[in-house]
């Protein structure tokens, strides 16, 4: 028997109700993907310093891309980037897939589409963060060409920390 062909569209995300779609997308991954790597305090301290209506609009405002990821008009993931402080260089600073639809190429299909993105928007490279412990983002990030550039730890507040890898993709040949 044959599989169906999965019908994918990524739509940008600009209104309060898409906004609110992916805060409460976000919330689902986040509490159903995370808690074998941090702890469920630092999860609810992630999800309101990153996901909150004001935190996505001010984003907006400033330039960051928020993109929805839709399969078979079901809404199943997005990502946000932007222009980082480095000349050159666009922060891909959120991609995320219910895990549900992991394992289907939509995570490439994302990094795909942030990659035209940045390309025609002149940008040289794309720098991102991961968690050291997500050993198949780091995995999918790598099939796609991203090397890691450095391992760092980040201080976010309230005595959390982000124990990342950040991984870089050259647009560019040198």
């Amino acid at each position: 028997m044959m599989k169906k062909s999965l019908k994918v569209e990524i739509l940008a995300a600009q209104t309060e109700q898409e906004l609110r779609g992916i805060e409460k997308i976000a919330q689902e991954i986040w509490r159903e993907y995370y808690p074998s790597m941090i702890s469920p305090d630092q999860i609810e301290y992630m999800l309101k310093r990153g996901y909150s209506i004001e935190v996505m609009k001010r984003e907006l405002n400033d330039g960051v891309h928020y993109d929805q990821l839709f399969v078979d008009d079901l809404f199943s993931g997005y990502c946000a980037y932007g222009p980082d402080g480095e000349p050159g260089t666009l922060k891909l600073h959120k991609l995320y897939l219910k895990p549900s639809v992991h394992g289907f190429g939509l995570g490439q299909k994302l990094l795909t589409h942030v990659r035209n993105y940045a390309q025609q928007a002149g940008f040289e490279r794309i720098l991102l963060q991961v968690n050291k412990y997500n050993a198949r983002a780091i995995a999918a990030y790598k099939r796609f060409g991203f090397n890691i550039r450095e391992a760092n730890t980040f201080d976010i507040g309230e005595g959390f920390f982000m124990d990342d890898f950040v991984m870089e993709l050259c647009l560019r040949e040198n």
